[in-house]
């Protein structure tokens, strides 16, 4: 007999289930609730029931943090694009540090980027493409790992 058990809030400092509200479910130190923007809102889909929607017209939710400096950071969401916009569709954005984003121009595919320190002037974009164009292919987890000191990144 094998008993798998998760605990998918154990030493995550943000947790967002985005199926009713935007709050915090990680019980981190400080809950960061996000707020809901624009048209953003919950519709109910036939496959995830509750979920978050945006339309792409400026709705999104946002989170009055970047959690400090974390070590190691790990964006994932499931998502279900139908219209990538004309520079792809940003999915989370921490600030103006890390991000990740789908269906960026040309064949880039996912994307995952953060910026890095540089000692000559000030920060660079370090980012790893996928080539996977998910609009219109239905529900996909996507999710992009970096250390934010380093130099690699992956999916």
């Amino acid at each position: 007999t094998l008993t798998i058990s998760l605990h998918p809030e154990a030493g995550l400092t943000g947790r967002y289930q985005l199926d009713a509200d935007a709050f915090d479910s990680s019980n981190g130190p400080v809950a960061n609730t996000g707020i809901l923007n624009g048209t953003a809102g919950f519709t109910t889909d036939t496959e995830r029931g509750s979920v978050l929607d945006l339309d792409g017209g400026g709705a999104h939710v946002s989170i009055p943090t970047i959690f400090n400096e974390p070590a190691n950071v790990t964006l994932s969401a499931w998502i279900n694009l139908t219209d990538p916009g004309i520079n792809g569709a940003e999915v989370i954005s921490l600030g103006d540090n890390v991000l990740l984003r789908l269906d960026q121009t040309g064949t880039a595919g996912v994307s995952g980027a953060f910026h890095t320190d540089t000692t000559v002037g000030g920060k660079n974009w370090l980012s790893t493409h996928s080539g996977a164009l998910l609009s219109g292919t239905g529900w996909h987890h996507v999710a992009y790992k970096c250390p934010p000191h380093s130099s690699s990144s992956s999916f």
